[in-house]
Formats: structure tokens, sequence, C-alpha cells
């Protein structure tokens, strides 16, 4: 009533919460198991595999997806064991299973940077058939860029020009967004 609001986000480091302060009262929201959530849902969206229970070639869909998953965590021995024993091909090329481990090891890195780069370039699919993992990735990206600038200003590690870059592609994403 007759208040006036002065928005402001504080984000320091890695564990810290994001804090939004609206004038009148903080509110604390937990970054990082929000981004750990994300990373665990898009992990599982990027390995799922809907098969109809109703379709007679169900098994072999189902098969042939346990190949591919083995294969793309370098199980590859026991996938091509499998995939030759049930004689189902294993359906991702080489250069396939190594983008898709690659991706992995980013996620588990946190590099979202190099992520979207390659989800734009070889994976350009995904925006328009998986728009959520395509937005959590953005996000995530977000956080990330924000984060990181978040530190470097805290401890003036930045020149001005760097400052304004970071701004310029945490606009830019945000954009995206």
């Amino acid at each position: 009533k007759g208040e006036e609001y002065f928005p402001a986000v504080s984000l320091h480091s890695p564990g810290a919460n994001l804090i939004f302060n609206f004038g009148h009262k903080t509110f604390m929201f937990d970054l990082d198991t929000y981004a750990n959530g994300l990373i665990s849902w898009i992990c599982e969206e990027i390995t799922h595999h809907d098969v109809k229970l109703s379709d007679p070639a169900g098994n072999a869909q189902v098969l042939e997806a346990i190949t591919d998953y083995m294969a793309y965590h370098s199980n590859t021995e026991t996938a091509s064991e499998l995939s030759s024993l049930l004689q189902i091909p294993i359906t991702k090329t080489p250069d396939e299973l190594d983008c898709g481990k690659e991706i992995h090891q980013l996620l588990a890195e946190k590099n979202y940077k190099k992520i979207h780069e390659i989800v734009l370039t070889r994976f350009n699919f995904i925006e328009t058939e998986h728009p959520r993992v395509y937005l959590s990735l953005l996000c995530l990206q977000f956080f990330n860029l924000t984060r990181g600038m978040c530190v470097q200003l805290k401890t003036n590690d930045m020149t001005l020009q760097e400052e304004s870059e970071a701004l310029r592609d945490i606009i830019m994403l945000g954009r995206n967004i």
C-alpha cells in the first residue's frame, strides 16, 4: 500500500542462494538445487524412449534403445555383443555416440554454453521438437553466465570491456529465453 519496490538480485557464488529483494521482503531461491534438478531432468528427457505396448515391434524398439544407450555410455563392447546376439543393429553412428558422450561430460562439467553451441549446430531439431529441454539449457547457461559475472565483479577480475561483453552476452541470452 503505497510502498515503492526496488528490484535487486544478488547471486554471489556456488552454494549461495539467489536473493530477490522487492523493497519490503526478501525472497530466497536455492539456485543450485534448481539447476541440479534441471540437469537431472535433461538427462532423463534425452535418454527416454517412448514405446507403445500395443506395438508388436515394441520389444525390438526396447532392445534397440538399450543397445544404443549402452553404446552411448561407452559400454560399446557389451552393446556390440548384445546387438549381434539379438541381431539388432546399433542405430547411432560413431559420430553421434561421441557427441552424446561429449554432451553428458559437458553436463557434468556444467559447461552449458558449449552444450548450447552443440545443440544449435548438430541437433537443431531439439529447439523445435523438445522446447522444454532447449529452454532448460538456455536457463542453465543464463544462470551460469550471471553467476560467473557476479563472482568476477565481486573480485574485480574484469576489465570494463570484459564487463560490458559479459553483460551483453547475458542480455542477449535473456532475450532468447
